[in-house]
Parts: C-alpha cells; sequence; structure tokens
C-alpha cells in the first residue's frame, strides 16, 4: 500500500512537471522578439546627413568662439606671469580673479553651447523619429511583434541577429518615402 502511494504520488509530481514544462515551452512560443539598430536606421534616413551636416557647422562655430577664448584666457595668463615680479599685491589679486572668471565663463559657455546643440539635434531630428517609430510600430503589427527592442538599450547584452529588423525598417522607409513622392 505504501508502494503504491509513494508511486501515484511520484506520477503525480511527474505529471504536473510535465505540465508546466509544456506550458512554459507554449508561453516562450507566445513571446516574439525583435531589434532594430536606431542608429543605422537613422543614418539611412533621407535627409538625415543634411541636419548632420547642419549640427556639425554650428558645432564648428561653437568650437571656434571656445578657442578663441582658450587663446584670451592663455593671453591673460602669459601676460600676468610675465609682469608677475613688478604687479603689486593688489594687481595681482585683481589679475588672478580676472583669470578665474574668464575660465569659469569658458565652463559655463562650453556648457551652455552643448546644450544649445542638443536642443537643435532633438529639434531638427524630432519628426524623423516619429518617422521611425510609425514604421517600427506597423512593422510590429504586422508580424505580430510582442517586443521590439532598439540596439542601443542600455540593458541589452546580447541578441541572435535573426532577431534584427533593421534592414526591414530602412526597406519600409524607402519604399514608404517613394510613395509620398510619387503622390
Amino acid at each position: 500500500m505504501k508502494k503504491w502511494f509513494w508511486y501515484m504520488v511520484a506520477m503525480l509530481l511527474m505529471g504536473n512537471t510535465i505540465t508546466l514544462w509544456s506550458q512554459s515551452a507554449a508561453a516562450l512560443k507566445l513571446v516574439k522578439v525583435a531589434v532594430v539598430d536606431f542608429d543605422r536606421v537613422l543614418q539611412s534616413y533621407p535627409g538625415y546627413e543634411d541636419i548632420r551636416q547642419e549640427l556639425s557647422k554650428k558645432r564648428q562655430e561653437y568650437d571656434a568662439q571656445i578657442q578663441e577664448r582658450k587663446k584670451a584666457i592663455a593671453a591673460l595668463e602669459e601676460e600676468y606671469k610675465r609682469l608677475y615680479t613688478s604687479l603689486s599685491a593688489e594687481e595681482r589679486t585683481r589679475r588672478e580673479i580676472e583669470i578665474d572668471s574668464k575660465k569659469q565663463e569658458l565652463a559655463e559657455f562650453t556648457i551652455e553651447a552643448n546644450k544649445s546643440l542638443d536642443a537643435l539635434r532633438n529639434e531638427l531630428t524630432r519628426t524623423i523619429y516619429n518617422k521611425i517609430l510609425v514604421v517600427v510600430q506597423k512593422i510590429g503589427n504586422e508580424k505580430r511583434y510582442t517586443l521590439i527592442l532598439t540596439k542601443e538599450t542600455a540593458g541589452l547584452l546580447f541578441y541572435d541577429r535573426t532577431v534584427d529588423i533593421t534592414a526591414d525598417v530602412i526597406a519600409r522607409i524607402k519604399s514608404e518615402q517613394s510613395l509620398n513622392e510619387r503622390n
């Protein structure tokens, strides 16, 4: 009787384990994941090169201003060093404060320039991002993906290349662009 009882318990446990495995496998089959290399899609987007060039031109303008300010600070420092022994203590302090003030202004200008460039980038690329997202959503709905991640996602450490739909997204964008141009 004891053997029969333990035999039945073992059969129930084995049956439950097999059921759980099959349910887990079925649940895994329902999840369909894809990955998109958003940077590559953006690089291939028609008109993005113009935006990139505009941003580069603005960056060069800010860099020129930063270099000009650095040269002015270097000139002040050089003059301060050259005249150090002939300056009074009060004049030394005044010049040190002036140099520190110019350095602080440079640091603030650099921060503001970077913020300005980021804002300009966001402004210029917002519509492109939105159009890309619409295409990704269309593909996701059509192919019934459960989840679509960007390659740039911080937590994405590995993915199989077979789930990469970047080429599909690029092709769809190009075909929609050519349709819009015809209409």
